[in-house]
Formats: C-alpha cells, structure tokens, sequence
C-alpha cells in the first residue's frame, strides 16, 4: 500500500499505482466499507446504519453474487446469477 487518502466522506487506501483498494466512508444509510480488486471493482460492500448492515458480495466483473444482512428488524438472504440476476431471496 503506497497512502491513505482522506476524502470529504471518508478514507481510500491507494497502492503504488493509484489504484483504491479499500474504503471506508460515511454515506446514507451510514457506514460503508468497501474492497476493490486489481481492476478496480467493488468486490466487498459492508454497511452498518441504525436500520442494520449487511454485506454484499460481487464478481470480478463488479454484478453481485449473494447479500446478507439484517434490515429493520428482518433477515435477508439474496443469491444472483453471473449476470446479476435474482435467483434467490429470503
């Protein structure tokens, strides 16, 4: 890892080529992190706000794959296809 960026909504932790890969910010719903492959897709989405969290996982291509996370009180379990398609929800 070459810096750490302090943006207006949060931190980006950048590698020699300047490429992020991973932030850490505030937005809407309220925490968010966020990991990044070599090609610069999100691949991990964590967020924790006062309705719940949860984490979203995604291809390389940057399409989900699954979500899990707790919602106002409710589970949710959501599985995609590799085109980013709901094949599964809970």
């Amino acid at each position: 890892m070459q810096k750490i960026q302090i943006e207006k909504e949060g931190l980006q932790f950048v590698n020699e080529e300047g490429k992020v890969l991973l932030e850490i910010k505030q937005s809407e719903k309220g925490g968010v992190l966020l990991l990044y492959n070599d090609e610069g897709k999100v691949v991990i989405s964590m967020w924790a706000g006062s309705a719940g969290g949860g984490l979203m996982i995604f291809n390389k291509e940057g399409r989900p794959i699954a979500e899990i996370g707790a919602f106002q009180g409710k589970g949710i379990l959501t599985l995609f296809d590799n085109k980013g398609k709901v094949v599964f929800e809970k």
